[in-house]
């Protein structure tokens, strides 16, 4: 009898999905990693009474009440959907030394301008935590500190909260389990706690986490799902920039941006990100621009090309803030298409100030910088690309032209080529149906001859 409660309490945890066995497993089932199997013993306390479980009618529910908590950033307001949701848990990454507990450091300190907030640390002593609040300028009057991330004692210690942060999902731990801190038992029942206690009494919870080499949060994945808002940090350690991207969100768009300039008193917004990733206005070969969205934010980046020839046997696709999967494949179009010998040189591109680009609006600025480093072309920089590339050499409209257009007008430049079917043309776009167009552009701009707009 004894063995079999003790089977029955076994349990082996995919530490990277949150899959369950009852057996030892060497690849899991759902997400097919291997020796991600570990060992958990459950306590066996039931958290509920039955029969405890209670339905409302959401037609009695009233949301009208429920006021939105604002941080001290506008920007980040309008990435959480008008405000921090009381209630809410919030997931967010980053690498060491990225600016994650010093933003964290900021919210409390305005919001414990208007109730109590809890800073949770099991990384930092209290008298570090009272020195970076000191560098910040962080007003600590109801500021309450601790270094014990038990979440459970936390949950029943902490009075009348109006904010609580967790730093970091690493060190969490519950107090009836007997594992590591950190571990995949003792993560999964922590977050389980602060969410069902979040959820209980309404009151917002960040959570802290880092990121593994592969960019992805550390600790098994399932503490995604469990949250409500999951933000990672991004930027080199070479500038100063700092961006927020929101990868999910229930109360608002995921995908939104937060662009953040790191200063000696903390993270600061910056004010017209439209061009902050441009570096100068630069005079040589190789250089285009193109203005891209994130979220419903559009941003003007700056592309850099260098088309050498091969070093090695076989040509190389080095790229810095775009997939060098997709650089490959439009150096292959090239080749195709327009017969230019990129097969036989390396190409090595750079999205300037360390930014990752997904955007597919970027294509037609790509071609143009490898076009214009192979060429020795200087492209003016009053000349901007917007449009995804097909495999077939046409140029194809991307979502957001007007407002693309729009803000490229506003950061100054005089030509905007777009595609052909875009829509919304002026006196500044040039119309252009396929990447043969895209050359006779570059050369006639790169010679000093005006094209004129929608007569490409």
């Amino acid at each position: 009898m004894v063995m079999q409660e003790m089977k029955e309490r076994l349990r082996y945890i995919c530490e990277n999905c949150g899959y369950e066995s009852p057996k030892w497993f060497g690849r899991c089932p759902v997400c097919g990693s291997w020796n991600t199997a570990k060992e958990w013993k459950a306590d066996g306390i039931s958290r509920h009474e039955p029969g405890s479980v209670t339905f409302v009618s959401l037609a009695d529910e009233e949301i009208s009440s429920l006021e939105l908590l604002p941080s001290p950033f506008e920007e980040l307001n309008r990435a959480f959907g008008g405000g921090i949701v009381p209630g809410s848990v919030i997931l967010i990454g980053g690498e060491p030394g990225i600016g994650k507990s010093t933003l964290m450091m900021q919210i409390c300190g305005y919001l414990s301008q208007q109730g109590k907030t809890y800073y949770v640390s099991g990384e930092e002593s209290t008298r570090q935590l009272k020195m970076r609040a000191k560098r910040l300028g962080v007003d600590t009057s109801s500021f309450l500190v601790s270094n014990d991330p038990v979440a459970d004692m936390v949950l029943a210690t902490a009075s009348d909260p109006l904010c609580i942060v967790f730093d970091s999902l690493q060190t969490l731990q519950v107090s009836w389990l007997d594992t590591p801190p950190g571990s995949v038992t003792q993560v999964r029942e922590a977050v389980s706690r602060i969410t069902e206690f979040s959820k209980r009494e309404e009151v917002p919870v960040f959570i802290v986490a880092h990121i593994t080499k592969e960019g992805l949060i550390a600790g098994p994945k399932l503490v995604e799902h469990m949250v409500d808002v999951v933000m990672y940090f991004e930027g080199s350690r070479n500038t100063d920039l700092r961006i927020l991207r929101t990868l999910k969100n229930r109360f608002g768009p995921s995908g939104e941006m937060v662009i953040f300039e790191m200063t000696e008193s903390g993270l600061k917004e910056v004010a017209n990100p439209e061009k902050v990733f441009i570096e100068s206005h630069r005079t040589s070969a190789g250089v285009s621009y193109s203005m891209i969205m994130e979220g419903s934010k559009p941003l003007c980046v700056e592309i850099q090309c260098l088309v050498s020839k091969m070093q090695f046997n076989y040509p190389r696709r080095i790229s810095m803030g775009l997939d060098p999967t997709h650089l490959s494949m439009l150096s292959a179009l090239l080749s195709k298409k327009l017969s230019v010998p990129v097969e036989s040189r390396d190409i090595y591109l750079k999205i300037s100030g360390g930014f990752r680009v997904t955007d597919p609006g970027v294509d037609l600025a790509v071609i143009a910088a490898i076009l214009g480093s192979f060429y020795e072309i200087v492209i003016p920089h009053d000349i901007i690309f917007i449009g995804e590339i097909g495999l077939d050499g046409s140029v194809k409209r991307v979502g957001g032209m007007e407002k693309r257009i729009k803000i490229a007008e506003k950061a100054g430049f005089t030509r905007i080529c777009i595609p052909a079917d875009a829509g919304g043309s002026s006196g500044k776009t040039i119309e252009i149906n396929d990447i043969h167009e895209l050359v006779r552009v570059i050369r006639m701009r790169g010679r000093g001859e005006d094209v004129q707009g929608d007569n490409t």
